[in-house]
């Protein structure tokens, strides 16, 4: 078999993935990321855990014809709650005792990510790192992820068949997480010469500001200022602004309708200083 080839999503995240570490792939599906890695060198032991009998099938046929059977061990799990944290610590230890840990979730959504994530804080937190990509509602799992002390350190954003996608990497419960300077971007606006400047400013300044826009957009993400999430921002703000007019044109609104238009437009607005933090100002 030759090398697995990967979509630019999961070819992202085996880039984050540190060389030498031991990963565990949870939603593994038909085991392209962990054989991937094995046949780079790029990791020392895989482990594939899938929900669903049929893909773990699969994977150990993949896994067979890559000739990667003895380096990968597969197990059917719901998460990773078919792991045993200290039998497999101690099998590790024995193994690789300078291997990190590596967390993978990526292919579903934030809600269940995040349900995988607290489920067992105790088992989430046996991860040295993480790498996550959630299909939908990421702020759920960057929330869980604060909620842990887990700090993000590094982040990029894809786009692949017209969506975009977060790969969320996290390191060691209590580190120092990477974040925008708000107060000096704050500083900034005030100094630009645009009619928007001192809403922006206001904005920029307020902490549930802050939060959200993190948490939401991403705070490694908004830091460096990603070119792919600028594009998100932008496709995003046109989208918003759309159905919002829309909403407006309507001669008879209902009180839901209305509470969607607040709604819209408190996205709207955020979305607008940050393509305002984007366009004048430099981290």
């Amino acid at each position: 078999m030759g090398y697995i080839k990967l979509s630019r999503r999961l070819e992202t995240i085996t880039n984050e993935v540190p060389a030498g570490s031991v990963v565990f792939d949870v939603g593994c599906d038909h085991a392209h990321v962990p054989i991937r890695l094995l046949q780079e060198e790029k990791v020392r032991f895989a482990y594939g855990l899938d929900v669903a009998e049929g893909p773990l099938k699969i994977a150990e046929t993949n896994l067979e014809l890559a000739g990667l059977t003895d380096q990968c061990s597969l197990m059917r799990s719901d998460g990773f709650s078919a792991i045993d944290t200290e039998s497999v610590a101690a099998d590790l230890g024995e193994r690789f005792p300078a291997a990190s840990r590596v967390l993978i979730i990526a292919g579903m959504g934030g809600i269940l990510m995040e349900r995988i994530l607290g489920e067992d804080p105790d088992k989430t937190l046996f991860f040295d790192e993480m790498i996550l990509s959630p299909q939908s509602e990421q702020w759920l799992v960057r929330e869980m992820l604060e909620s842990l002390s887990i700090p993000i350190i590094s982040e990029k954003m894809v786009e692949e068949d017209g969506k975009f996608y977060p790969v969320i990497h996290t390191g060691r419960q209590g580190g120092r997480g990477v974040r925008p300077d708000w107060e000096k971007l704050s500083k900034e606006a005030l100094s630009v010469e645009d009619p928007n400047a001192l809403t922006a400013s206001r904005m920029l300044a307020e902490p549930s500001f802050q939060r959200n826009a993190e948490m939401h957009y991403g705070p490694v993400l908004l830091k460096e200022q990603d070119p792919v999430l600028y594009e998100y921002i932008v496709r995003s703000l046109r989208s918003q602004l759309g159905v919002l007019n829309a909403l407006e044109k309507k001669l008879d609104v209902s009180e839901k309708a209305r509470e969607r238009a607040a709604s819209l437009s408190a996205k709207i607005g955020m979305l607008q200083v940050l393509l305002f933090m984007y366009t004048f100002l430099e981290q």
